[in-house]
């Protein structure tokens, strides 16, 4: 390359490549000449010496005579912390799993706290045979909405209104339950992931 500096002097420099080492996202799955496709690959230190000198052994290897390049397949690419602090405590060309940050959901009901309500009950024996008792003990006849009794939670009324064939009860008048909420929340899947688009990843030689 002809190159001026300024004053009218021309010098011819070098043109300078892509460096050995250097990753690319490739739209076609035909590689260019002078690249491989970051798979994991174990490839020769003699025949890829020029990137065997720029990478090593960082990426894996399985014998003195190869080393790996990266396996770039499915994955997403995050940039190297080198002690900003954003995602420290990793090494350089280590991986991680996916995993979503702690967080909560929020839900919400509409039920009284001791959830408070009526029972009735009637008797079906001994002298009070037909009336309707309320979770009170105030009796009621079966056909009119009339006062007919006392509160047979004392004893001495219980006896005599129950009988020997009674089949009646008195229900706790705070009738305190609970209620279970159960659903679902958000989108499932098998991975955590944001849109994205499938490339191939190559390496320079």
């Amino acid at each position: 390359m002809l190159q001026t500096n300024g004053s009218g002097v021309l010098t011819w420099q070098a043109v300078q490549g892509v460096p050995s080492g250097a990753v690319f996202t490739h739209a076609s799955t035909t590689l260019p000449s002078g690249y491989l496709e970051c798979n994991g690959a174990s490839v020769s230190r003699t025949t890829y010496a020029a990137l065997f000198s720029a990478i090593g052994t960082t990426w894996g290897s399985s014998g003195g005579s190869v080393f790996n390049v990266p396996d770039l397949r499915g994955e997403f690419i995050r940039g190297f912390d080198n002690s900003r602090g954003v995602d420290s405590g990793r090494s350089f060309a280590s991986s991680q799993s996916d995993a979503n940050k702690q967080h909560n959901h929020s839900f919400s009901g509409s039920s009284a706290s001791t959830g408070a309500h009526t029972h009735w009950v009637m008797w079906t024996g001994g002298a009070n045979q037909g009336k309707l008792y309320d979770h009170a003990g105030d009796a009621y006849a079966a056909t009119t909405s009339s006062y007919v009794g006392n509160d047979p939670r004392q004893d001495a009324e219980i006896g005599a209104k129950s009988g020997s064939t009674a089949n009646a009860g008195i229900t706790n008048s705070a009738g305190s339950h609970s209620h279970s909420i159960s659903g679902s929340i958000g989108n499932e899947g098998s991975e955590s992931r944001p849109r994205n688009i499938a490339m191939i990843y190559i390496i320079k030689t």
